[in-house]
């Protein structure tokens, strides 16, 4: 019996091996950080052309595996916490940041680091409650 197999690697195959990666590089990073399994974060992920394909071939995976909303960068600050290697001659620059969700007066707001100042109605001239 002879079997053959063809072990050409194609680009969809590779582009799924580099979702792959940066999901199990992701999980990782969420574990190190002493996230809980069903924190939602943001993903922000530095483009080149092989993570660009993987990422709009394959992101809705790394999303629904990840429980992330992917925000591409042209550029991130480089540094060795957010350098990761994904296969021997690809690396990616990325950083995973956590969803805060806070419940103000039954409304549910979700911290996207964007600084919000809540001012009690009180405050307000000709309010119309005072």
């Amino acid at each position: 019996m002879i079997v053959a197999l063809d072990i050409t690697v194609t680009e969809d195959l590779a582009n799924e091996g580099l979702a792959r990666e940066i999901v199990n590089r992701v999980q990782n990073i969420r574990k190190d950080q002493g996230f809980e399994v069903t924190d939602n974060i943001t993903l922000r992920i530095e483009l080149n052309d092989q993570i660009a394909k993987a990422v709009e071939q394959f992101g809705d995976y790394i999303c629904s595996e990840t429980l992330a909303t992917i925000e591409t960068e042209n550029a991130l600050t480089q540094n060795t916490n957010n350098t990761y290697e994904l296969t021997d001659n690809v690396s990616v620059i990325m950083e995973v940041i956590k969803k805060i969700v806070h419940n103000f007066n039954n409304l549910l707001y979700v911290d996207l680091n964007i600084y919000l100042i809540f001012i009690p109605d009180s405050q307000f001239e000709g309010n119309p409650t005072s």
